[in-house]
């Protein structure tokens, strides 16, 4: 067996060990597989990527991805259980576990599918334990109400994704039977339909935007607001970023043709809308100062949605530069995301500490954009190479990032936010209960601090390896 199915195969086989009796056994089984996860990703990028072909193809961007959402993963995963695990029925546990497990061996196969067809089932796949584990994870009526959205949203857009990928088929099936393999249908979109192509895309766009924050954006908030800290994380910065990088693999095939212009005007604006949208709706959210606290999921949800715009607008660009500066925004807004979401969010009295705080609102500004994070950095690169290639375009990206960054900028640093914002981030650590999983709000805490340093140490030196693997991924987008 290739060591490029396990990271599919991994999860898959510890899911059952899960069901074993005691809170205990199955966080650690749940840790232990996020921990192999994220090491097969990695041995992976140390293995040669050419010439490698079968239903699975590693390549730079695939695997840059995958070892993003194996951190996240494994940051998620180290955080212990709430107290009602200890009580909850052995079924409830086996089945959380298990969606859990389930996740992330689709997510694996979402990213590294050569054929788009299993890429799509995949983050199908996903999105069913995605919802699971949203209405699982705290068995109320509103998170019923924000799995069912979920699900329904979810479906909708890969609904219209797989149309997409019927009408791809049939714009390159003059070639051969190529079975939608990614490496195949990029060599034969020279010679297909350049309507077919467009047509395919612009569905795909529309459909997995849903799932990736782009259309409509926000699609997410309502569950990442009622999830669990662990799950609110998977779908801020695993989920998404596996939907996009679907998006990525189309565009790559549909811009192959020579005649074919939609997928980067398409992608470009769409991602610009969710951008300028995102900015206005966090201002509207900043006149509302009483509604922080209770709003702490849309925004760092619209937070989300504004990087992932300008993401997609740089991929739009396309080109090298371009392409690279959109990734370091996913990155940058996957890994800030995600670990804010880490601190737990249950109810409680006190007052947070003054490091607690900080970092709540070091993530606000590292969100925003503020250097010297991996978010500036893609933002900069973003602006100048708008600026040399289409300046009519600069005052509109730039003014909605500068929109974005401001809000969020007000949310971090207006003096009544200093306990509002604070407590919402950064949740007061709630006094000690007999029984309860060891220090979960400190452990949150040195989570979120993980998060925050990579993004900083991203910005502020980029390692050799990791630029080069950046690099070719941005060639492989087109």
């Amino acid at each position: 067996m290739s060591l490029v199915w396990l990271p599919v195969l991994l999860p898959l086989l510890a899911a059952p060990l899960t069901a074993l009796p005691g809170w205990r056994t199955a966080y650690a089984v749940r840790l232990g597989t996020a921990s192999l996860w994220l090491l097969l990703a990695l041995a992976l990028c140390a293995l040669p990527q050419e010439g490698a072909e079968g239903l699975l193809r590693p390549d730079a961007l695939n695997l840059v991805l995958l070892v993003l959402a194996g951190a996240i993963g494994l940051t998620a995963a180290a955080l212990p259980p709430p107290d009602r695990s200890q009580d909850a029925p052995t079924l409830l546990r086996a089945a959380e576990g298990a969606a859990w497990h389930v996740f992330l061996a689709a997510v694996a196969l979402a990213l590294l599918a050569d054929s788009l067809a299993l890429a799509w089932l995949g983050l199908m796949v996903a999105t069913l334990a995605a919802a699971v584990m949203v209405a699982l994870g705290t068995p109320t009526v509103r998170a019923a109400r924000a799995a069912w959205r979920l699900l329904l949203l979810g479906g909708v857009g890969l609904l219209l994704a797989l149309f997409g990928l019927a009408v791809l088929h049939r714009a390159t099936i003059d070639a051969g039977d190529l079975g939608l393999s990614w490496a195949a249908l990029r060599l034969a979109a020279v010679e297909a339909d350049p309507r077919l192509l467009d047509l395919s895309f612009v569905c795909l766009l529309l459909g997995q935007g849903v799932l990736a924050g782009l259309a409509p954006p926000a699609a997410l908030s309502a569950a990442e607001e009622t999830a669990p800290p662990p799950v609110a994380a998977l779908l801020a910065g695993v989920l998404p970023v596996a939907a996009l990088h679907g998006l990525l693999r189309a565009k790559a095939v549909a811009a192959a043709h020579p005649e074919s212009l939609t997928p980067a005007i398409t992608l470009a604006a769409l991602g610009l809308a969710a951008l300028l949208l995102a900015a206005l709706a966090l201002w509207r959210q900043r006149r509302r100062a009483a509604s922080w606290a209770a709003a702490r999921g849309r925004v760092l949800a619209w937070g989300g949605v504004a990087q992932t715009g300008a993401a997609a607008f740089a991929f739009g660009l396309g080109g090298a530069a371009a392409n690279g500066a959109g990734l370091l925004l996913l990155l940058g807004q996957a890994l800030v995301r995600s670990g804010l979401h880490l601190r737990p969010a249950e109810a409680s009295r006190g007052s947070s500490g003054p490091a607690e705080a900080g970092c709540g609102v070091l993530g606000l500004l590292l969100l925003a954009g503020l250097p010297p994070g991996v978010l500036f950095a893609g933002q900069f690169a973003l602006m100048a190479e708008t600026a040399g290639r289409a300046p009519w375009l600069a005052p509109l990206i730039g003014g909605g990032i500068a929109l974005a960054m401001g809000a969020l900028l007000a949310a971090a640093l207006r003096p009544s936010l200093s306990v509002g914002a604070a407590a919402a981030l950064v949740p007061s650590r709630a006094a000690s209960v007999p029984g309860r999983p060891p220090d979960r709000r400190r452990i949150g805490d040195v989570l979120l601090a993980l998060h925050l340093l990579a993004v900083l140490l991203l910005g502020l030196t980029m390692p050799a390896g990791v630029a080069r693997f950046l690099d070719e991924a941005a060639r492989l987008i087109g």
